[in-house]
């Protein structure tokens, strides 16, 4: 059996398998490892991150092992498949580390400059200009954001339940009711609602239509080295600023830890340090 083989079997057996970590999947049955015959080496994986780590950065090849080791313990339980184990991927790991081919990913501190939202924002139509306005408001992922459904809104608490939160253990049914800001409240209420259906999606828009216009309109406006997702950490960074307290953001981003809003968006730096008046 190939490891193409493999991952297909896996896919259709793990349907919460899907964003990023199904992608991967794809990508990877089609490269070089994907032809390799169970039982998978230690040089088979050392092979393939060479070969990723020419294109993309070590914490990008980190989720390609973390995804194949995780595809390769549930494999012989889960799928009924002889001579597979995850210990090839254990073998491997001193020398991807010790060549550097993996690594951690680098906290971003790039976000969205007020006026870059703004001609963003212009700039798209519609829809999209209303997602994107959002984005900057509510702290939300764009998945979420595209998955928001009128029946989960409380209008008189100004709430609304996000369904299938991203969590490192959860890989759905993950449901937490988020606080939303004045402003993403509002932006939600002028949008149409066509039904009385409970599930009836809040934006009509797919987050991956959006993701290319919000591209788009960054490369029209001449905005270099902003991702979608810096607008999360924009809404994190003023609330913090406005004077919230670390579990009242957390009200609203739904973050699990004080530890990750104070560590991934602290945005102080060594001239913030108060001093004594002269």
């Amino acid at each position: 059996m190939k490891i193409k083989e493999l991952i297909e079997a896996y896919i259709q057996a793990s349907p919460e398998i899907r964003g990023s970590q199904l992608a991967v999947l794809k990508r990877m049955a089609k490269e070089p490892i994907g032809q390799c015959s169970l039982p998978l080496t230690a040089k088979n994986v050392i092979d393939h991150a060479k070969l990723r780590s020419r294109t993309v950065c070590p914490a990008t090849v980190n989720a390609d092992i973390v995804y194949l080791r995780g595809m390769l313990d549930y494999a012989k339980h889960g799928l009924g498949v002889e001579n597979v184990t995850a210990q090839p991927v254990a073998d491997a790991m001193p020398i991807l580390r010790r060549q550097r081919l993996i690594g951690e990913s680098e906290t971003r501190t790039r976000i969205p400059a007020p006026d870059e939202t703004k001609r963003i924002v212009a700039r798209l139509k519609g829809i999209h200009a209303d997602v994107a306005a959002f984005q900057n408001e509510s702290g939300r992922r764009i998945g979420e954001t595209c998955r928001l459904q009128w029946g989960d809104l409380d209008e008189g608490k100004r709430t609304i339940l996000v369904r299938d939160l991203k969590h490192p253990r959860k890989k759905s049914g993950y449901n937490k009711r988020a606080a939303l800001p004045d402003a993403a409240f509002d932006i939600i209420m002028r949008q149409p609602r066509l039904t009385i259906m409970q599930d009836e999606r809040i934006f009509k828009v797919s987050a991956k239509a959006f993701q290319a216009a919000y591209r788009k309109a960054c490369t029209a406006e001449g905005i270099v080295g902003l991702h979608l997702h810096d607008s999360r950490a924009a809404v994190v960074t003023r609330l913090l600023d406005a004077g919230y307290t670390e579990p009242q953001v957390m009200l609203v981003t739904l973050h699990d830890t004080a530890r990750m809003v104070r560590s991934r968006y602290n945005r102080l730096k060594a001239d913030d340090f108060p001093r004594r008046a002269a």
